[in-house]
């Protein structure tokens, strides 16, 4: 028994060793990237800042906004948003085009072009209404998508910026 409680002990003083000492000489030479980084390097920071969604918001309130949310990558032809679906996202337009489709008794119409920092989905992230329209991948593009439950939980914390990000919502859905 006192072999196993002396492998015991070194196997805990090692740990704490590694813990305490090896993992932060480790760390301060790594550098973790998140979505807000990668983002920065693929389209700059410029094209989010100058998003409607944004505006009036500093860098950190961007940053946590755009932490809250999902990287999606779409090819050309694929769909976005489904006409008639219930869901509660809404979407940050990030790199390529897309189009907006409706569809009326066999008729498709495209009601408008989406480009780099527009906005799209903001009805159906604010309320529980169907998507009146689909949005389709004109180009490989890249998305933020912002899911409304998540936004709201992590927000509860920041109400300052939940404010601002709410009151943007409300102005391009005015608009």
């Amino acid at each position: 028994i006192s072999e196993f409680v002396t492998l015991c002990a070194i196997a805990l003083f090692t740990a704490m060793i590694s813990d305490l000492i090896v993992t932060p000489v480790f760390l301060r030479n790594v550098s973790l990237v998140g979505i807000w980084d990668i983002l920065a390097l693929d389209i700059g920071i410029d094209t989010l800042v100058a998003s409607p969604l944004f505006k009036g918001m500093s860098n950190f309130q961007i940053r946590k906004v755009i932490l809250l949310c999902d990287l999606r990558e779409y090819q050309a032809g694929d769909t976005i948003i489904q006409q008639d679906n219930k869901d509660k996202e809404m979407y940050v337009m990030v790199s390529g085009a897309a189009s907006v489709k409706y569809e009326t008794g066999g008729q498709v119409r495209t009601l408008a072009s989406l480009k780099v920092g527009d906005v799209f989905g903001e009805a159906g992230f604010s309320g529980d209404i169907l998507r009146t329209a689909s949005v389709l991948a004109e180009d490989d593009l890249k998305v933020v998508a912002l899911n409304k439950e998540q936004v709201a939980k992590a927000l509860r914390l920041y109400p300052t910026i939940a404010t601002k990000l709410y009151r943007n919502i409300s102005e391009i859905l005015g608009s």
